[in-house]
């Protein structure tokens, strides 16, 4: 209906406001993003429209005036509705690093957890956040070049499985056909609302039959070529973010995790990263 208030959110210090024909696709947009709500402003620095489709024929995603998408069921929207936002964000942030990792913090300092999709990063960073762990993002790491602090996204992390029991998701998880949502102020542990300066990147490779993890040290080189290969907005950066690249590989130590059992995998992450932290 036309009495739906919009949705205001900020982001990197960019404001996005998003006008919802309905209150049913409000409620989603409130479940996945509603952490980063802000107070209605004129000062608008993108607009979105979204709408649900009467007689079950789906959703309507509209980011910054561009023509609709259409999306078939909520799973397909809430991705689709990621994606696009995520691509408007980069050209509202063209200095920012977007790096496609998980982002935690332990005390001051951010980790990353880096792998390609449905490698088990948006997993091991659930089960972090039950060891001490800060949420910043479990998707999306902004890395600031100038002081390599990485901002947080704090939408609701997004799983495609149902984690072991020791990490069961609560009862008001968001669980689509093909995805399970957590809303951040049901997730276990606090959320960042600063940047966290960057001490540690984590190559992520999940290996089930392991019979424990492994963390590795790797050189300036391999990391940076890691990075490259999962930078969503190379072009906005000199020699397509290889130059970026390089120089958080070597001033951030950078590990190779094979992740195995996720409570052993926790505990050798939270104590390589404190070990860091006290050399």
């Amino acid at each position: 209906t036309a009495d739906v208030d919009p949705l205001y959110l900020s982001i990197f210090g960019r404001t996005v406001s998003i006008e919802c024909a309905d209150s049913k696709t409000r409620g989603l947009l409130v479940t996945g993003y509603g952490h980063m709500s802000t107070p209605p402003s004129s000062g608008v620095d993108l607009r979105c429209a979204v709408g649900f489709v009467d007689a079950g024929n789906g959703y309507t995603v509209s980011v910054a005036g561009l023509g609709k998408l259409h999306a078939a069921n909520v799973g397909e929207f809430l991705l689709l509705f990621e994606k696009e936002l995520t691509i408007a964000l980069e050209g509202l942030c063209p200095k920012l690093f977007f790096v496609h990792a998980a982002a935690l913090g332990l005390g001051d300092a951010a980790i990353m957890l880096v792998a390609p999709s449905g490698s088990g990063k948006s997993t091991t960073a659930w089960a972090l956040l039950h060891h001490g762990f800060t949420y910043l993002s479990d998707e999306l790491s902004p890395i600031d070049l100038d002081v390599l602090a990485v901002h947080p996204y704090p939408h609701a992390l997004c799983l495609k499985a149902d984690p072991p029991p020791t990490y069961s998701l609560p009862a008001t998880a968001l669980r689509t056909a093909s995805t399970l949502h957590v809303a951040v102020p049901d997730l276990p542990g606090p959320s960042a609302d600063r940047p966290y300066p960057l001490c540690a990147i984590f190559f992520l490779t999940y290996v089930p039959m392991a019979s424990a993890p492994s963390i590795e040290p790797i050189g300036a080189g391999a990391g940076a070529a890691l990075i490259v290969s999962n930078l969503l907005n190379g072009l906005a950066h000199p020699a397509a973010g290889l130059d970026g690249a390089i120089q958080i590989a070597r001033a951030i130590p950078c590990f190779n995790l094979r992740t195995a059992d996720l409570t052993q995998t926790c505990l050798a992450v939270r104590a390589t990263v404190e070990a860091l932290q006290e050399s």
